[in-house]
């Protein structure tokens, strides 16, 4: 994928990293099912979590990718939060269910990032493409993380991000970042 910026430069080009490599086997039978096979079958991953920078009238924020199945794992929202992302898009081509929502939310608040996702709409999957910021709580309230959420149906949808709001729960929540970027300081025997 690639981010392209307000004056259509190119900031960020990205390959998926972790790919779906199943049904190999499918593909050596004499008449192989398509569905049986996955859509990464002979790609090459990517390697990095690159991230770039957008200008808006509002200012500057950073950005990373994620292509569909890196967002199954924690490893690529981790790397990119440690790499400076403020913002995580992902293009997504799969059924979404409650279990994938939850662990996009999740990534979005591990992180410290906003996550906004683009699924393909009914018939080719089930749409609800959605959106969620890291910041769980506002004025000393819980809030809903989610920022928007399509349908099964084509549409656009548009999901705003406080970028302000975002920096400013990082830097409450400054010592899980430093966490994330060092990892522990001692070892604790288990």
């Amino acid at each position: 994928m690639s981010i392209i910026d307000g004056t259509g430069e190119v900031v960020l080009n990205y390959s998926k990293v972790f790919i779906c490599n199943f049904g190999e086997a499918e593909l050596l039978k004499p008449d192989p099912n398509p569905t049986d096979i996955g859509c990464d079958v002979n790609c090459s991953p990517g390697e990095s979590f690159e991230v770039c920078v957008l200008n808006g009238a509002e200012g500057e924020v950073r950005v990373g990718a994620m292509i569909c199945a890196d967002r199954e794992f924690p490893e690529p929202a981790h790397e990119l939060m440690r790499n400076g992302a403020e913002l995580i898009v992902v293009p997504n081509a799969c059924s979404w269910d409650d279990v994938r929502a939850a662990c996009l939310r999740t990534r979005a608040f591990e992180n410290l990032v906003g996550v906004a996702m683009a699924n393909y709409p009914t018939p080719v999957n089930n749409g609800e493409s959605q959106a969620y910021t890291c910041v769980p709580c506002k004025d000393g309230k819980a809030r809903q993380m989610l920022v928007a959420k399509a349908d099964e149906q084509e549409q656009i949808l548009l999901a705003s991000f406080d970028v302000d709001e975002i920096r400013a729960f990082r830097n409450f929540e400054s010592w899980r970042m430093e966490y994330r970027r060092r990892g522990p300081s001692r070892h604790f025997a288990v």
